[in-house]
């Protein structure tokens, strides 16, 4: 497990352009109106580590021993695919990933000095492990891990006066962050994507007259949440699946059950609010599914009613001799995201909302 705990190398932010760079000029005006809602990825998970995404699936594809290519095993749903066949049970294959997630979890809090060794010892149990999601072991933990508040780009996220915010993380990270603010009580959703997530309970169901607000933000999980391993879309046969059911609902088909669709307030905040979309890697599942099946489908109303939506990119690694290479990728990539009326941001998560911090502070 020593991949695991490899550090991220930093990046610095890369805006160019105006002197917002790829922001809104009115940025503070929108943030301030609710008029940008954030598009997490599953990138936060790495982030738990300081580790890059593709680190995490080679980690759990060593422990399994999976016969995958070395590409294959830096792909997570390729992994989680594999698995799920040897096991001839997909449920129990994800079961297996949130241990795993723990057991890295658990090792890199060994080496934590400032944690409590008696808490760190209960979790060395695995039947104690087993009774907890990976989310709740996180936070009982204190991970993600920042110097400082200032440093957490889900803290900054989380002081942001903004009723909605969507994700494709597993976990529950946003929301402990907005619980540390001390002023907001976040409601949890998911994208009902399949009928044996019924059981679920749901905050519309619970409360049919719920509003998202500053003080009550959603924090909407469209790939599912670590407390339902049935509920993850992690395998790539789970990407398919998805894709099927955001077919189905950007085509006019309702169910009987209303909360087996998106609800009105995320359908309207995905149409007629800028999106702003946080570490996802363009050629990931993660990515490709939500951007033809949803981003992009919404897209005709969006770009009638909104400023330009921004992607955060990573700038493309730039080995010796290769600019040239970096600069055809960089330009492919504003093309492709040009197509669908967005600005690309270039620099990692932390650096994007720190600038966006910055302007909605005015500093």
């Amino acid at each position: 497990m020593t991949g695991i705990l490899k550090r991220l190398p930093k990046q610095g932010s890369q805006t160019e352009g105006s002197e917002t760079g790829p922001f809104w000029p009115d940025t503070r005006r929108l943030i301030d109106t609710g008029a940008i809602t954030p598009l997490i990825s599953n990138y936060v998970t790495a982030a738990a580590f300081n580790v890059q995404p593709g680190d995490i699936a080679a980690s759990w594809a060593d422990e399994i021993n999976s016969p995958l290519s070395a590409a294959e095993n830096r792909d997570l749903a390729a992994v989680a695919q594999f698995y799920a066949v040897h096991l001839r049970d997909a449920v129990e294959a994800k079961r297996q990933y949130l241990e795993a997630l723990k057991g890295y979890l658990v090792a890199a809090a060994k080496d934590d000095s400032s944690l409590d060794p008696d808490l760190i010892s209960d979790y060395l149990n695995d039947d104690k492990r087993a009774k907890v999601s990976f989310s709740e072991m996180a936070r009982q933990l204190g991970y993600p891990k920042f110097g400082e508040p200032t440093e957490n780009p889900l803290r900054l996220l989380a002081e942001l006066p903004l009723p909605i915010y969507i994700t494709t993380s597993h976990h529950q990270f946003l929301q402990n962050e907005l619980i540390r603010t001390g002023h907001k009580k976040p409601e949890t959703e998911l994208l009902y994507w399949h009928d044996g997530l019924k059981r679920i309970p749901s905050i519309f169901a619970k409360e049919p007259d719920y509003v998202p607000s500053v003080e009550r933000p959603l924090v909407y999980h469209l790939y599912g949440l670590d407390e339902y391993p049935e509920s993850l879309v992690l395998t790539e046969d789970d990407f398919l699946d998805f894709l099927v059911k955001l077919s189905s609902l950007t085509h006019e088909v309702k169910h009987a059950d209303k909360e087996l669709d998106v609800p009105a307030v995320i359908s309207m905040a995905l149409s007629g609010t800028a999106l702003l979309l946080l570490g996802y890697y363009v050629t990931s599942w993660e990515f490709r599914v939500i951007f033809k099946g949803l981003v992009q489908e919404t897209g005709e109303s969006r770009n009638k009613r909104t400023p330009k939506s921004i992607s955060m990119q990573l700038d493309p690694a730039s080995d010796q001799g290769a600019e040239a290479k970096k600069a055809e990728i960089r330009a492919y990539l504003s093309t492709f995201f040009e197509q669908s009326h967005f600005s690309v941001y270039w620099g990692d998560m932390r650096s994007c909302v720190a600038d966006l911090w910055k302007l909605w502070k005015g500093a």
